[in-house]
């Protein structure tokens, strides 16, 4: 027989049945801000849509019985279309390659820059999903040429805070990056660049995901000055304190190898830091997280040097993987030919070949004798080319933007994605294009071209593993 507790639980469970249902049957509305404005294109998405990304890709939805569950397998995934002359904007695509939003900032002037760098945050509004910050590096604020600011923009793209630059030239905003909590609150940071300053050195500064308060700033060396934080990253915790870190490259110019350095999420303290190991290697051209490649439980970091000479010719490029709890070198890897620019962007991406380690993306961007297509390689933990991908024509940029992502095709493997803001489209020059690609075997599961002169793929961002 059964009883009242057993009665009055079945009731309480059809309420909140009923309630998800309501919930997911509203439709996204357009969130406007003062100037900030977020336009939802108007197709057939509803809030839940966003969630049920595993359904999308023939999953199927007894994977996500709830909206919160569904949530946690959110898959986001934007490109930065910033070089438009009227229209900067950031595309917001579903896992299948729909757009589901344009955020635009009809505020900035042209030529402004708007989404140059992007950086997934993680969660910073309570909603268990990773948010969006954006760089602006150009845009002239009052009364100054080029200060820059940062943006930040929550899943469903509705404005949340942004700061400005205060200086001449300082293109804050350069490069950005989400950071795992570094003040304890428990949501996600996030950290931003200069890129110059006619007055200061170039800086890293660090900022509330949730506020956008300053939590720490360091200025760069002098010795690196001109390119200090023209490449940065997030990590993992490496010190053991239970906050994110902060990877910087300085890659140098003329007579100086770069360097790289780790800074403490915490404090600004600064962790670790090495050189290159000649002078005119750029190391530090590039630098991105990796999810842990040697199974110590703490994720690891790969940095690019595009102008390492190789025995058989120069400028062929070196990538080196570092332990991020040991910070002792792991594994390196040279470009295949001279003057390949190899390591001119790098990322860490979730296990592709079933090894539990993350696994690694490196661009080249060749350009010596006959023009040659740009390629992005992809190698396991161990440096073996699982496989490698390149643009359709020379000259497209691609691979200048790269980004490994969590799983979006439902295979438990992560995928890639890339960007090549020079692409030509059919009735335009320079549009752009964003390709993603099964990370499993390289089949490419959609692209999308940009409907503008405007370098669409110059910046991506999704789903992230630190």
């Amino acid at each position: 027989m059964e009883t009242l507790q057993s009665k009055w639980n079945k009731y309480v469970g059809m309420l909140i049945l009923l309630s998800l249902i309501v919930f997911c049957s509203q439709p996204v509305q357009a969130q406007m801000t003062l100037s900030h404005r977020v336009k939802v294109v108007p197709v057939t998405h509803s809030v839940c849509e966003n969630f049920m990304c595993i359904e999308k890709m023939g999953v199927g939805l007894n994977t996500c019985q709830s909206n919160l569950e569904c949530a946690n397998l959110s898959q986001d995934i934007y490109a930065g279309h910033p070089l438009d002359l009227n229209n900067q904007k950031v595309l917001h695509f579903s896992p299948s390659g729909n757009i589901l939003n344009e955020i635009s900032d009809a505020s900035l002037p042209q030529y402004s820059g708007f989404g140059g760098s992007l950086g997934i945050i993680p969660d910073v509004t309570g909603d268990k999903i990773d948010d969006l910050g954006i760089g602006t590096y150009n845009t002239d604020i009052s009364g100054n040429d080029n200060p820059g600011k940062v943006s930040v923009y929550s899943s469903s793209g509705q404005f949340l805070w942004m700061v400005e630059g205060t200086e001449l030239w300082q293109h804050l905003g350069y490069a950005i990056d989400g950071i795992p909590d570094v003040n304890g609150d428990g949501f996600g940071d996030i950290v931003a660049t200069d890129f110059f300053t006619i007055t200061f050195p170039s800086q890293i500064h660090v900022y509330n995901g949730r506020t956008g308060q300053l939590i720490w700033e360091k200025p760069a060396g002098v010795s690196t000055t001109a390119t200090f934080g023209l490449a940065v990253s997030g990590l993992d915790d490496i010190n053991n304190d239970g906050r994110g870190d902060v990877l910087v490259g300085a890659k140098g110019y003329g007579a100086v190898p770069g360097r790289v350095d780790i800074y403490s999420g915490k404090n600004g303290d600064l962790l670790w830091s090495q050189e290159g190991e000649n002078l005119n290697d750029r190391f530090g051209s590039s630098v991105r997280n990796i999810p842990d490649i040697d199974n110590d439980q703490v994720g690891d970091f790969i940095v690019g040097a595009t102008g390492f000479d190789c025995s058989f010719g120069a400028e062929c490029g070196k990538v080196y993987i570092f332990s991020g709890k040991t910070k002792n070198l792991s594994l390196t890897l040279t470009g295949p030919q001279s003057f390949a620019y190899f390591g001119v962007k790098v990322s860490g991406v979730p296990d592709l070949d079933g090894d539990a380690k993350g696994d690694i993306l490196i661009a080249d961007a060749p350009f010596n004798g006959p023009p040659k297509k740009d390629r992005v390689y992809v190698y396991s933990s161990q440096g073996n080319l699982l496989w490698s991908v390149e643009a359709e024509k020379p000259f497209e940029k691609f691979g200048m933007a790269i980004a490994g992502l969590r799983d979006i095709d439902g295979d438990e493997k992560g995928d890639v994605l890339i960007g090549a803001y020079g692409f030509d489209g059919a009735l335009l020059a320079n549009s752009g294009k964003v390709y993603l690609y099964s990370g499993a075997g390289g089949n490419l599961l959609w692209s999308h071209e940009g409907d503008s002169i405007g370098g669409l793929g110059l910046s991506v961002a999704g789903p992230r593993q630190f």
